[in-house]
């Protein structure tokens, strides 16, 4: 949406733009999560155009900026070679290959808010205002990706007090950076701030509950370097006055979980990514200081650390590879191909299969000439109420007539349905499937595309309203108001 606004938009309101655009293309959150990964995706699609290996690339360049930076803190004090090791665990932690399989910003937020932490961690050691800067700029870019970062709000304060260093609050470099970060961030949330909800009805467990949880999702990811990352802080707290990176590398993680704790989002692992930087920091620490600690020599242990560090990445890499799966066919996409295809008749209106609304949403609008113009409608929206996880689910119709009669009341031209639905669906889900067998003289059948127990069958309605294209726009952003609009 981003990159057909700065392509065709430009010139229009973008929240008129990006209202009307959601009522064609309907599977994003408009003011949930802030705008700069939205920019910066837009932009590399200038670059590299706007499909999915284009934007998967993006997720694949961000996280290896993020090994990069680990390699960069621990480059010169632990040596390149471990520092590379450490790099690369990043980039094999299981909860990382799977967000990079994904579009999402959390990568991206572990990027830039290790970024900030080791520029932090620069300005508690020398005490410039160069690199209070510079922990401003990258704390505000985090949170301005997602809210998840604002646990960087906590930092300067925490880390000066823990480290000692009391006097940085004596300097007016250290006040300028909370109001930075308020002046580059807070106009987006403040203009954001009637969306940030919408839809976030979580049910967490009791607060130490959810950081326990959150703590051995942690522990769990990083497997049995969790046992050296204390080693790594103990052998650089020894050294006087305490290196700013043992502060940092050691707030980050506890700084993420109390936060997120707090948040009111699932104790998903993918939101712990901004943890694992710094944890990996220190368990290179501890590799080092173990091995000095077995062999004695310097010179020795200089040479065998980047061995202990390379059988640990061989290691990680065996597991990953014992447990990598494939990805299944994908099988949207001859679905979307079929659409965007189409010109006698082209299918102005699409009612997607309920079972899976943003695959299908995201299969055809990457490829569609027409997105931003041709209505994908999702049933969920029109036949039920429920938030952004599908929970406080409520139907709207409770038979298959009235759901016959609703999309014959639209210029519905082609609806999607699965032929053998999950024992989990929805009952609007089956009530559509219902409809279509109860009223066969109303359908006419169009195509199936799957196999075996995923077979999507296509219908169009025989009859259908002669309702235009404004009017059709006008009812989906009246549907779609509670998105919008939410009540105060």
């Amino acid at each position: 949406m981003t990159h057909d606004y700065l392509l065709h938009g430009i010139g229009q309101w973008p929240s008129a733009y990006a209202y009307r655009y959601y009522t064609h293309d309907p599977y994003m959150g408009i003011g949930n999560w802030p705008p700069l990964y939205y920019v910066a995706e837009a932009l590399w699609m200038f670059c590299f155009g706007t499909d999915r290996a284009a934007a998967l690339w993006l997720t694949a360049f961000i996280a290896a900026l993020c090994a990069t930076l680990i390699f960069t803190a621990l480059a010169e004090k632990a040596g390149k070679a471990v520092a590379f090791g450490a790099g690369l665990l990043f980039l094999l932690i299981p909860v990382v290959q799977w967000s990079n399989t994904l579009i999402m910003t959390d990568v991206a937020v572990a990027a830039l808010s290790f970024a900030a932490a080791l520029a932090l961690a620069r300005y508690l050691d020398a005490g410039r205002a160069l690199d209070a800067a510079a922990f401003t700029l990258l704390a505000a870019l985090a949170m301005l990706t997602k809210g998840s970062a604002f646990f960087l709000a906590a930092m300067p304060p925490a880390a000066v007090l823990v480290s000692g260093r009391l006097r940085l609050f004596r300097e007016p470099s250290f006040w300028l950076i909370p109001f930075g970060i308020a002046v580059m961030v807070g106009p987006w949330y403040l203009y954001a701030k009637r969306f940030l909800a919408v839809g976030w009805d979580v049910v967490k467990p009791a607060y130490w509950q959810s950081v326990a949880q959150l703590g051995v999702i942690v522990l769990t990811h990083i497997g049995w370097l969790a046992l050296l990352a204390p080693v790594g802080l103990w052998s650089i707290l020894r050294a006087r006055p305490v290196p700013g990176i043992a502060v940092v590398c050691a707030l980050q993680p506890i700084a993420v979980v109390l936060f997120l704790a707090l948040a009111p989002t699932p104790n998903e692992p993918r939101y712990l990514i901004s943890a694992l930087p710094p944890l990996l920091v220190l368990a290179a620490y501890g590799v080092t200081a173990v091995v000095g600690a077995v062999v004695g020599k310097k010179r020795r242990a200089q040479l065998l650390a980047p061995c202990l560090m390379a059988a640990i990445v061989v290691a990680a890499a065996s597991v990953w590879l014992f447990r990598f799966d494939r990805p299944r066919t994908n099988e949207f996409r001859s679905i979307a191909e079929f659409i965007v295809g189409n010109t006698n008749p082209v299918y102005t209106a699409v009612l997607v299969s309920a079972e899976a609304e943003g695959p299908m949403i995201a299969e055809i609008t990457e490829r569609d000439p027409l997105r931003g113009t041709r209505f994908l409608i999702r049933p969920g929206k029109l036949f039920a109420h429920m938030n952004l996880f599908g929970e406080q689910y409520a139907a709207k119709y409770h038979s298959p007539a009235e759901e016959q009669t609703v999309i014959e009341s639209l210029p519905i031209s082609l609806v999607i349905v699965r032929r053998n639905p999950p024992a989990d669906a929805a009952p609007h889900e089956r009530m559509l499937r219902d409809a279509i067998h109860q009223f066969p003289d109303r359908w006419r059948g169009v195509r199936s595309f799957g196999s075996g127990d995923r077979i999507y069958d296509l219908f169009a309605p025989a009859h259908t309203s002669e309702m235009s294209g404004q009017q059709l726009e006008a009812f989906l952003m009246d549907l779609l108001k509670g998105t919008f609009h939410p009540k105060p």
